[in-house]
Parts: structure tokens; C-alpha cells; sequence
């Protein structure tokens, strides 16, 4: 029999990545940010928005994140501004700062009924589950990414890690901050050593007007040293003939 005559055999299961994209996913920048975190508190959504902003400000494995307990990031009455994770990838532990931004998102998460004895941060509508799948979490980036008109394609749970806006808060907030803590070198400097490049630009521009006198003391000084040399045979000729 030959081959054209065989029956045609169908898999039984069509490859993973049939369909999609396959490499490193894009990061999103900070106006698609500030897009999906509009979107998120318009509709209200509290559970999506504190995932949004923890996930941008941790930086953490979608598998990490979604296993966050609310006694790693909750103290008291208030929400840590720093905290630190064991990574399940690499079991070693990885610290973050949470923004002011984050943290009021949390706050009111954790504030809501839904999370009325809960252990984790973010708990699965199943009983059985503890918290939110890492598949779900996949679906729920995708979602955010299709509500501001991006190809949700392009984009996974990576993205987020990706994405260089490391804070939640404003903009000019984060540079006054950082004035405070990195003041510029000329304004705490004091007025002596202030001075003192002035200084230096002021003899520069003395020594250009001055009159260069060093090609003429280089000219004397090559003459002295050329009559030494026509006088120094007639001194051997003469201590010679004396002997």
C-alpha cells in the first residue's frame, strides 16, 4: 500500500503554542499603566487594583505573587512599606518596597467583606483553592491589557515584571524625594570652595595676557650651550699641547 492510499491521522492534541507569540513579552509603559489603574478605580474594583499595583512595585513571579498571605504584608493596622518573599524558582528571598499608592490599595482590599478571614492576600472564589491560579492571574493581565486596546497577545504576567515604572505614586512626588535625599553638590557646598573655580579661571586668563617671554629664554639658553660646545675642542687642545 502506499502512502497517498494511508488514512489521514489527525493529533490528538494541538500544539501549545498554535497561534500565539512566542519570545519575551513587552513591557507596558507608564501611560498604559496609569491607563489600567484609572480603569481599575473607576469601575471600583479593589481586588484587581491592589493585584495591579503590588505586581508592578514587587516585581514577582506571577506563581510568588499569587501566594502572598496577608500577614507578609499586613502589621497591625497598617501595611508594611518594605517586605521581603522567598522565591518558590530559586528559594531565595528577594525584598521590595510597596509605594503609598500600593499601600492604600491593600488597605481598602483587605478592608473590604470579602476578605473576612482570609489567609491569603488574594483567595480563589473556589473552596477548594486556597488562591487565585496562576492561569487565572494570566487571564485576569490579559483582560486588563484588552480594556485599553492592546493586543493581549503580546502581553503576560512577565510584562509587569518588565515594566521600568517602579512606583504607584505621581511623578514629581518621586523626584522630590529623591532632591531631598540627593541634594545637588553646589548648593550645599560652601562659599570658599564655591570660589575657587573662579579663581582658577581667573589666573588662566592672566597667564594667556601675560607676554610670553619662554621663547626668548629658550633661544639664549640654545646660544650659551652652542658656544660651550665650540669651546670645549679648543680647551682639549690646548691642555694637550701643555702636557
Amino acid at each position: 500500500m502506499s502512502n497517498n492510499q494511508l488514512p489521514a491521522i489527525k493529533p490528538k492534541y494541538s500544539p501549545w503554542n498554535k497561534g500565539r507569540l512566542i519570545g519575551q513579552k513587552r513591557p507596558l509603559l507608564a501611560k498604559q499603566v496609569w491607563a489600567i489603574r484609572a480603569r481599575l478605580e473607576l469601575a471600583g474594583n479593589l481586588r484587581d487594583l491592589a493585584l495591579f499595583n503590588l505586581a508592578i512595585d514587587s516585581k514577582l513571579r506571577g506563581c510568588d505573587l499569587v501566594r502572598l498571605r496577608v500577614g507578609d504584608l499586613m502589621v497591625g493596622d497598617h501595611v508594611r512599606e518594605r517586605v521581603s518573599v522567598i522565591q518558590s524558582k530559586t528559594q531565595r528571598p528577594v525584598q521590595f518596597e510597596v509605594s503609598e499608592g500600593t499601600r492604600d490599595s491593600i488597605w481598602n482590599w483587605v478592608c473590604s467583606p470579602a476578605m473576612l478571614a482570609v489567609i491569603h492576600l488574594f483567595p480563589s472564589r473556589f473552596h477548594d483553592r486556597p488562591h487565585v491560579s496562576t492561569r487565572q492571574y494570566a487571564r485576569i493581565v490579559h483582560h486588563w491589557v484588552a480594556a485599553i486596546g492592546l493586543d493581549p497577545s503580546g502581553y503576560g504576567t512577565h510584562s509587569l515584571r518588565r515594566t521600568s515604572m517602579v512606583s504607584s505614586e505621581p511623578l514629581w512626588h518621586i523626584q522630590c524625594r529623591w532632591w531631598d535625599r540627593h541634594p545637588p553638590h553646589h548648593l550645599i557646598q560652601p562659599p570658599a570652595l564655591s570660589q575657587e573655580p573662579a579663581k582658577s579661571h581667573l589666573k588662566l586668563r592672566l597667564l594667556r595676557a601675560r607676554p610670553d617671554h619662554s621663547e626668548t629664554t629658550r633661544n639664549d639658553q640654545t646660544e650659551d650651550h652652542r658656544d660651550a660646545a665650540l669651546a670645549l675642542p679648543q680647551t682639549r687642545r690646548i691642555i694637550t699641547t701643555t702636557r
